[in-house]
């Protein structure tokens, strides 16, 4: 798609047809994001979801690229238009690419959206993911009393001897 971007020929550039396009995109993007999102909160029974407004806006515009997929499948196209389809389908990609998923990591620290290792160093420490699949199992790491844990195998090792 990369190289191909310098081959748009401009008489099958339809203005109109991008235009109308790019907004399809946007608008069947909240549907295809808020009506799941809806869905769960009613057969939840109401009950708040644990996905937040930050969250649900970062799903949203992360779900608008449309990149290389979309573009190899315009080029499968043989109708009368297909010319007109595929170098709108080639604009399109080029923007949604370009102008949503560059900026995107600043759109994760906008909305404050942490990676799981993030979580996972704020809730454990160095260690990362593990120290937090500790905490989450309910176990003890090396900083949670260690002096019981230190006894039980002082009395493991006196019964070996």
């Amino acid at each position: 798609m990369g190289l191909s971007s310098f081959s748009i020929e401009k008489e099958f550039v339809k203005q109109d047809m991008v235009i109308v396009t790019l907004s399809a995109i946007f608008i069947c993007r909240i549907f295809s994001v808020g009506i799941p999102v809806l869905l769960v909160y009613v057969t939840n029974g109401f009950k708040p979801s644990s996905l937040k407004l930050n969250q649900w806006i970062f799903v949203y515009f992360g779900g608008l690229i449309r990149g290389a997929i979309a573009f190899g499948l315009s080029l499968q196209m043989t109708t009368d238009s297909s010319r007109v389809l595929k170098t709108t389908t080639q604009i399109c990609a080029l923007i949604t690419t370009i102008g949503i998923g560059s900026p995107i990591q600043l759109l994760s620290k906008c909305l404050n959206i942490k990676t799981d290792k993030e979580i996972a160093m704020e809730a454990g420490g160095d260690d990362g993911f593990l120290k937090a699949d500790a905490v989450e199992a309910g176990e003890k790491t090396s900083n949670q009393s260690c002096a019981g844990s230190c006894q039980d195998e002082n009395e493991v090792i006196g019964k070996i001897d």
